[in-house]
């Protein structure tokens, strides 16, 4: 029963993580920029779910000693991967904020000479 329940189980984790993430998608929670790298990581969970001596396989071809040191260097290269992108993102959305800002208070100055040059027109 235990050794089926270690097979099922990361298959269940990675259908249920490609299951949340076309959710996502449905919902227009998740823009299209980021939903490839997330299908791509369900679909490489799913596959080294079902076979999980492809991992022991990629592991020996690229010299580590064990498949859960190639994880761990998988998933801290997706980890950097994913802090770039965000911080990428992040440093676009300061900017259009900041100037949006500035074209907001020009607006406003425009707005208030308007708004004399009715009051002294009265």
């Amino acid at each position: 029963m235990s050794k089926i329940l270690y097979q099922l189980l990361p298959i269940i984790v990675s259908l249920s993580l490609l299951a949340y993430i076309l959710f996502l998608i449905r919902r227009h929670r998740v823009r299209q920029r980021y939903v490839y790298l997330w299908m791509l990581l369900g679909i490489g969970m799913l596959v080294l779910s079902i076979y999980p001596r492809a991992a022991f396989s990629v592991s020996n071809l690229l010299g580590f000693k064990s498949p859960s040191n190639l994880l761990l260097v998988a998933c801290s290269v997706f980890l950097l991967l994913t802090v770039i992108n965000l911080s990428t993102a992040i440093s676009r959305l300061e900017e259009d904020r900041r100037r949006l800002v500035e074209e907001i208070a020009l607006l406003d100055v425009r707005l208030r000479a308007i708004e004399s040059e009715i009051q002294s027109k009265s």
